[in-house]
């Protein structure tokens, strides 16, 4: 149940956000796709006209999640591969894009009396679903069922800095690298391996986390305390920062050297040729374009709870900052510009993280 009176406006958004996720899967219309064009891996093979993959048997120790997600991974090969140049335009910023929300979602969980809902299992099912329908029914569970900032005290208002501050290399090294890999390798049988291993990045990252937090309780051995140095604002600025730049970075190169017009790029256009790679392309698109606006949306509605009124103007903010930065690193900017205003400051540092133990 929620904790406390909603508002309006808090619950408004919570319900507009809920819809939004069914709503973004009718227009993504994946069973469309599945009943009219039968998936590349029935063949074995991903194929297209410069070149041919073989789709991995086996990659899970439990060959049910290989089954689950073969086709999956099929799924990037227009955009990894690059026979969809458009979409492959789109798509290397997008997945930067995922570590920002991510990180964002690990920082939410990590507050006391935070997200009572698992982030991990949210990106699990984004995966397998889509992120444009799973993110928004995420973000309007929490603003339905996590209680506002200023309803909590000093302690339950800030994040526990210690379980961010492992989390962060967690997500360079299942969620950077294998997306590195995926997009970039130069073999492109080595990219669809990189496909597979991005998926479950979620479960990874829990369950290093998890022997990460048993070394530290069991074991002597201590992580040092990083940051503890550092005021509040300070530490959560740093902590975004890397994730933060690398969305930058890949939005500023697509807006100075994608070939084609942002609009074709971003936003679905009518099938003139119904094709696989045509639906396919549209079903991310709107993907894109659900999980960002619906980030936005979310991230506004908390920093209006922490310093109320100028709604306008922080709406104006963030759409010019979707321009000039990119849609997540704009989400990013502001849920610590958010985290300033909620840590009072420089005067108490990291007093909390210094006084917890991880976990």
């Amino acid at each position: 149940m929620p904790s406390g009176p909603l508002t309006t406006s808090r619950r408004t958004i919570a319900w507009s956000l809920l819809l939004s996720g069914p709503f973004c899967a009718y227009l993504m219309d994946i069973p469309t796709l599945i009943a009219n064009f039968p998936s590349p891996s029935a063949t074995g093979y991903i194929e297209w006209a410069e070149g041919k993959v073989a789709i991995l048997d086996r990659f899970h120790w439990l060959a049910f999640l290989d089954e689950v997600f073969r086709d999956v991974t099929v799924g990037f090969a227009p955009s990894a591969m690059g026979y969809d140049d458009v979409s492959r335009w789109m798509m290397g910023p997008f997945m930067g894009d995922v570590g920002v929300w991510f990180g964002v979602w690990l920082c939410e969980g990590g507050r006391e009396r935070g997200a009572g809902f698992s982030p991990v299992v949210f990106a699990l099912f984004a995966q397998l679903v889509g992120g444009g329908v799973m993110l928004p029914i995420y973000y309007g569970l929490f603003l339905l069922f996590t209680p506002a900032i200023g309803r909590k005290d000093g302690t339950q208002r800030r994040i526990d800095l210690g379980k961010a501050w492992i989390y962060l290399p967690l997500l360079f090294i299942f969620h950077y690298a294998p997306v590195a890999g995926m997009m970039y390798h130069p073999s492109f049988q080595s990219r669809h391996y990189w496909t597979w291993a991005w998926q479950l990045y979620s479960v990874r990252i829990w369950l290093a986390y998890e022997a990460i937090r048993f070394v530290i309780r069991y074991l002597p051995f201590r992580m040092p305390n990083i940051g503890k140095k550092l005021s509040y604002r300070a530490s959560i600025s740093l902590l975004l920062a890397p994730l933060i730049a690398i969305s930058v970075g890949m939005w500023t190169y697509t807006l100075f050297y994608c070939p084609y017009p942002l609009r074709d790029v971003y936003f679905p256009h009518p099938l003139v040729e119904d094709t696989w790679e045509g639906r396919l392309r549209r079903i991310l698109q709107f993907d894109y374009l659900f999980v960002n606006g619906s980030g936005l949306a979310w991230v506004l509605m908390l920093l209006r709870e922490v310093r109320p009124g100028g709604t306008i103007k922080r709406a104006v903010a963030a759409v010019v900052a979707t321009v000039l930065v990119g849609p997540a690193a704009a989400l990013g900017v502001l849920w610590v510009w958010k985290e300033s205003l909620v840590g009072g400051g420089e005067e108490e540092g990291n007093v909390v993280a210094e006084k917890r133990k991880v976990g």
